[in-house]
């Protein structure tokens, strides 16, 4: 079973808004399966002593979130009161492992909201509330220990070779350029791959975008099947009811030996392979590099050529069917 991580946030009693804002972030946290805690949860049950309770959460949780404020900072840094003492803590844990700490900014006046021990570290800005949701994606990336960024893996090292004494006092040949052909060839392997990565970006580029509407818009919801490597299915509910399905796969079809990428939508969908809206073809560009290309015109722009434009076209259409 996989690991839930825990919490404690640290803080100042700044104001009752404040003191409310903080709370929300810590419910958010427990909803999406963070055990969060803070000093108002554990008091409001029975008497406490603080000094051990603070102790207790700072030594057993995995992180310790720290929200800034000029406030917190001057309790901090003049070790004042309930923060002072958290301050003394997490100093020493900060020079042990600085990842167990999380400070997220909370004010606009960045210099004055600092701490001095924690000037030099990464934080998470939330100083602004029209980022909220962006930012809370943020720390629950950095909590769950997952990537908020892709990171490619590492591929073959290059061929590189130093450059001989001629080479570096040759004459510059720059204004050949335009006159050396491009003789690549792409063969059906080469193709055939562009396909399958193009398939793989536009399957996970309206995974991404589905997502990012069910946070905005708590009554829309979708399913998601990968019904094999090559093919899966969609399907968007507003308010409960199906709106939308879209079906996609990687094939080959039209007698052809090269893959295409092939689309069908709409409220049903065929369980047949034969039946489709729209398929998307390899072509060469003039510069021989490989493009897409939307052969049925279905969606608004046959002028779609990489898999970013293509699910923007074909998320256009969808939004029809939603409203």
């Amino acid at each position: 079973m996989e690991k839930i991580p825990t919490a404690f946030i640290s803080y100042s009693w700044d104001s009752q808004e404040h003191q409310v804002w903080v709370t929300s972030l810590v419910n958010i946290l427990r909803e999406n399966v963070v055990e969060a805690t803070l000093d108002v949860f554990e008091t409001q049950t029975g008497t406490v002593n603080l000094n051990q309770m603070m102790i207790r959460n700072i030594k057993d949780n995995d992180f310790t979130i720290i929200i800034m404020t000029p406030k917190y900072a001057q309790k901090a840094d003049e070790f004042q009161g309930g923060v002072g003492f958290e301050t003394s803590l997490l100093i020493s844990c900060i020079q042990e492992n600085p990842n167990k700490i999380i400070p997220v900014l909370r004010s606009k006046d960045r210099k004055s909201a600092i701490p001095f021990y924690l000037n030099g570290y990464h934080y998470i800005d939330f100083s602004d509330d029209a980022n909220f949701d962006e930012k809370v994606r943020e720390l629950l990336h950095r909590l769950h220990g997952v990537d908020l960024i892709e990171k490619a893996p590492l591929g073959s090292k290059p061929d590189l070779k130093p450059k001989s004494i001629g080479e570096l006092i040759a004459p510059k040949t720059d204004d050949f350029d335009d006159l050396i052909p491009n003789l690549i060839e792409h063969t059906d392997m080469d193709k055939n791959r562009f396909m399958k990565e193009s398939f793989v970006q536009i399957r996970d580029g309206l995974l991404q975008i589905m997502d990012r509407t069910k946070q905005q818009n708590t009554n829309f919801d979708f399913d998601f099947e990968n019904l094999t490597s090559k093919k899966a299915l969609l399907r968007g509910y507003v308010n409960g009811q199906q709106k939308y399905a879209v079906k996609l796969w990687l094939g080959s079809g039209f007698g052809s030996r090269e893959e295409t990428i092939n689309l069908s939508y709409g409220n049903h969908v065929s369980e047949s392979d034969n039946s489709m809206n729209e398929f998307i073809s390899c072509e060469v560009a003039k510069d021989k590099s490989l493009l897409l290309k939307m052969n049925m015109n279905m969606f608004g722009n046959r002028a779609a050529n990489t898999s970013y434009e293509i699910v923007r076209e074909i998320w256009s259409e969808i939004t029809h069917w939603l409203n």
